[in-house]
């Protein structure tokens, strides 16, 4: 059986050991800023509104950039995920601009005990060496893609985000979509 979407699991980081399950500030994805896998999974799958906090006016205005790291987590039994690629697609408002990277750490087994990712202290902190792919907006015939190379069963690869808002009042909804696409062996 091939790897499927079911055997994709998108999960949160955590800066503790791997497995963990997300501390429980105000909003769980705050604290992912890189360090390991979480064992809690993206609360809406590929739906990322969920994963940065609302934008205040004051952000906004400041035009604050903001960061997160999640994990691809390839769960299948026996098959890794070959040529993975991830997208980002953005709604069609102009109220932030939005990028992905690949971090710069080689996949490892989802409970490896060293680093996983880059770690931030803050979410405002950038990390080093990302490149970013700007998010394109819906509907956009084909948006620059993420190389992620190769996860076998039972490893995990770690992606950044970075968000960007455009200035004006605050805001509380700003729906982006992350797409991974990847082939497999039957």
């Amino acid at each position: 059986m091939p790897v499927e979407a079911k055997d994709v699991k998108i999960k949160l980081s955590v800066k503790t050991k791997a497995g963990d399950p997300q501390p429980k500030p105000t909003d769980p994805a705050d604290g992912s800023l890189g360090g390991f896998v979480s064992a809690t999974e993206l609360d809406g799958a590929t739906k990322l509104n969920n994963l940065f906090d609302d934008i205040s006016g004051k952000e906004n205005k400041d035009k604050t950039i903001d960061y997160r790291c999640v994990f691809v987590h390839n769960t299948h039994a026996s098959l890794p995920m070959k040529l993975i690629t991830a997208r980002v697609i953005k709604d069609s408002s102009d109220t932030t601009k939005v990028w992905v990277g690949a971090d710069p750490t080689a996949a490892s087994e989802a409970g490896a005990a060293n680093k996983q990712a880059l770690e931030i202290a803050t979410e405002t902190d950038e990390p080093a060496g990302v490149t970013w792919v700007e998010a394109q907006p819906t509907g956009t015939a084909s948006p620059d893609t993420v190389d992620l190379g190769e996860i076998a069963a039972g490893q995990v690869k770690a992606i950044w985000f970075k968000r960007e808002p455009q200035g004006g009042p605050a805001v509380d909804n700003d729906e982006i979509t992350l797409e991974v696409e990847w082939d497999t062996g039957a």
